[in-house]
């Protein structure tokens, strides 16, 4: 199973056609010809998702990350990269980078690590995923903690704490955002989120956009920070990580 973004020419798709196996393609944002091409090429089977029971495991393939899936877990591609905008839901990304450009074996072993992340309820560390056939480049950057894009933020996010008080976070006081579905990640250093957040609870969030649907502020259902020391992550300073779970409230 390929998960997609399969061959940039002619020529790179015939080589990986030419690997033992039957083929099926999850299709990805750069496989944009026809189904009908991709079978005539040699390929079984092209979906745009694939939903698949493994001993027990509910398993979603997707090409890029499904926020909000009800499956078990979603394994999924397009990022390069091994980060999680959402704790709140089962990922498993995968990077050809990290796995060394090698294909991942969908066995008894693999199957029973993926049953063991469902069961505790919370996604991998970084340290399990390299564990789990992706230890290629043998340490994560920076890209593997916030990926490489930033939502725009043309005002404040405006979070209001189960306090009442009222605490702004700007696009100068993080270094990574996205709002998906229903989960909201934010990445900056541990002084400004000491300095904007802290280790409070909080009730409500403001998102920062014009469009109607946000005009209300939406209701904070969980909230998730997590660590991550300079040393051997390759950022200049210690990061947080922080995602919260959000609902509408109309």
């Amino acid at each position: 199973m390929h998960l997609g973004d399969v061959a940039w020419n002619e020529a790179n798709l015939q080589r990986f056609l030419k690997l033992p196996g039957r083929k099926i393609l999850v299709r990805g944002n750069h496989d944009k010809k026809s189904t009908p091409y991709y079978l005539d090429a040699g390929f079984t089977l092209v979906v745009d998702q694939m939903v698949m029971m493994l001993q027990g495991v509910h398993i979603l393939f997707s090409h890029a990350p499904q926020y909000a899936h009800t499956a078990d877990i979603n394994i999924h591609g397009h990022q390069h990269d091994l980060h999680c905008e959402d704790v709140f839901h089962r990922y498993w990304p995968l990077a050809l980078e990290h796995m060394g450009y090698q294909p991942l074996p969908l066995d008894d072993h693999t199957v029973g690590v993926l049953q063991s992340w469902v069961k505790r309820g919370r996604n991998p560390s970084m340290k399990e995923l390299f564990a789990l056939h992706q230890n290629c480049l043998g340490m994560a950057g920076p890209r593997d903690y916030i990926g490489n894009t930033t939502a725009a933020m043309p005002r404040p996010l405006r979070f209001v704490s189960a306090d009442g008080m009222s605490h702004s976070v700007s696009i100068d006081d993080i270094a990574c955002f996205h709002y998906h579905a229903d989960s909201l990640f934010l990445a900056m250093t541990r002084r400004s989120f000491d300095q904007h957040l802290g280790k409070k609870i909080y009730a409500t969030v403001q998102l920062p956009w014009d469009d109607a649907r946000f005009s209300q502020s939406y209701r904070i259902v969980d909230q998730k920070a997590e660590q991550i020391r300079s040393e051997g992550s390759g950022f200049p300073s210690d990061m947080m990580l922080c995602w919260f779970q959000v609902e509408s409230m109309v």
